[in-house]
């Protein structure tokens, strides 16, 4: 499994407007990532849309 930060950036065109939402997911193929990351595009599709990921750092 590759633990993945998600965060994705939500904006209309106004700065005061944008805000951040962040999704933790455990995805174990980049079909898996790419099928959420469809998923974040359709459920935002009338607004920008940016993600970024990393893999997190998972320490004890």
């Amino acid at each position: 499994m590759l633990p993945l930060i998600v965060l994705v950036h939500v904006g209309d065109g106004d700065e005061e407007a944008q805000h951040y939402l962040l999704c933790i997911a455990c995805v174990a193929t980049v079909l898996e990532w790419a099928a959420l990351y469809k998923v974040l595009l359709e459920e935002f599709r009338h607004r920008s849309l940016r993600c970024l990921w990393s893999e997190a750092q998972l320490g004890g």
